[in-house]
């Protein structure tokens, strides 16, 4: 059972997957037509990282045309549609993806996997008529990080880390995995069970180089076996909030509510028996992985709010709420976390309290504080949701930021977000 659910857990490592042979390494204009679907497929007698045999699927016939140098970037925080060169792909997407002091070859060999898997994305979405090519979270430093997060992010060592990178990302310039001749779909991902799994179990194409191999190597890494805890409860909340559709009988005895699971070939969950229902192991992982740290109240446009199971060990001091009434307009604090340095305290203004208006948007909020201002230039993506406290109580949280103006934004009302979560403060 340990083992099940040891490699149930993993299973979460496996959004992307670690492409195997059968690919080339070109330099040079890529030579990649738009694709409806895998670039080749296997035969229809061989056999799929399952052991199923595996329907082919048309490759693409169009004819090839040079890769774009510039992507499309969709902001999930923001929004917004980026447009980001190649040599600022490969720098923002090895920065987010490992730390900046690691060996030469290891980030080139990111980059170079980005920038193909960020191209087979490409083709894909400009044959679909897509607005957009990929999307990253730059603020969360998820898929890509722009020059103005990495600033943030790296801080006093912003010029020294983004030189060296940016001096081996044009070492790898016009370099591209391809496959049959078009950009491979070059996925990567942290670790796994001990073998990687194949790409149909995982999404629902099977493309022939995503097929799972042995890594016998995760197994020797920190933290490879984690074992995760549950209180029956916390198991009842877990499935009736996720899976409240799906007929689970929750009233018997707790230790009889999993059966015996059937596996990949690669031994991740494949289906897992719970309470007379039948879970795949994707959508059990996605209501179960990590360690629970409490359980969802509410998703409105005030937040996201919910109950914690136990106070965090780096919770601030506990302030008191103001009421919409105490707020003044001047000066108060916003406190959030840059790069390594933890939660600051930085001075703003606050000013334009509106009691009456939209209520996201209940004040105006002016950075002026000057190291804050020095090392962002105002409010950045990722600050929304900073607390902002005012004669020593909390009054309220950062929204949003003006586009034409990033030194201000906006606030909302801490008794507007309390509200949205449908609980009053208790003194």
């Amino acid at each position: 059972m340990k083992k099940t659910l040891l490699c149930m857990l993993t299973f979460a490592l496996l959004t992307w997957l670690i492409p195997v042979g059968g690919l080339l390494l070109a330099e040079a204009p890529l030579p990649g037509a738009p694709l409806t679907g895998p670039a080749a497929t296997p035969a229809p007698d061989e056999p799929s990282g399952n052991g199923e045999p595996v329907s082919p699927s048309p490759a693409a016939t169009a004819t090839p045309t040079p890769a774009a140098d510039t992507l499309r970037v969709l902001d999930e925080a923001s929004g917004e549609i980026l447009t980001v060169s190649a040599r600022d792909y490969r720098i923002g997407a090895a920065a987010a993806e490992l730390p900046a002091d690691w060996p030469d070859e290891a980030i080139k060999a990111q980059m170079v996997a980005a920038w193909s898997y960020a191209l087979f994305q490409q083709q894909t979405a400009r044959a679909a008529g897509q607005a957009h090519d990929l999307s990253a979270n730059p603020a969360r430093r998820q898929g890509f990080m722009t020059r103005e997060v990495l600033e943030s992010y790296w801080g006093v060592d912003f010029e020294a880390n983004y030189q060296r990178l940016a001096a081996l990302a044009d070492q790898v310039e016009g370099r591209v995995v391809q496959w049959e001749g078009a950009a491979a779909a070059c996925c990567y991902h942290a670790s796994s069970c001990g073998a990687t799994e194949a790409s149909q179990n995982v999404w629902t194409e099977a493309l022939p180089y995503l097929q799972g191999v042995d890594s016998p190597w995760d197994t020797a890494a920190d933290g490879w076996e984690v074992t995760v805890t549950y209180t029956v409860q916390q198991m009842t909340d877990a499935l009736q909030l996720n899976f409240a559709d799906r007929g689970l009988d929750l009233s018997g005895d707790p230790s009889g509510w999993f059966g015996t699971p059937t596996l990949t070939a690669a031994g991740y969950v494949a289906t897992q028996p719970v309470a007379g229902a039948v879970l795949s192991g994707i959508e059990l992982r996605g209501a179960l992985g990590g360690k629970r740290l409490g359980s969802l109240v509410t998703n409105s446009e005030c937040g996201v709010f919910g109950l914690l199971t136990e106070k965090p060990t780096t919770a601030q001091k506990a302030l008191p709420v103001a009421d919409a009434s105490e707020v003044q307009e001047g000066e108060a604090t916003l406190l959030c976390t840059l790069g390594e340095d933890g939660v600051c305290s930085y001075t703003v203004e606050i000013s334009n309290i509106d009691h009456g208006g939209r209520p996201t948007k209940s004040f105006t909020v002016h950075v002026t504080d000057e190291k804050l201002l020095s090392r962002t230039g105002g409010i950045v993506q990722g600050m929304s949701g900073s607390p902002l406290i005012q004669n020593g109580k909390i009054i309220g949280a950062v929204t949003h930021v003006l586009i034409d103006d990033p030194t201000s934004g906006y606030g909302i009302f801490i008794g507007n977000m309390l509200s949205a979560m449908k609980m009053r403060a208790v003194a």
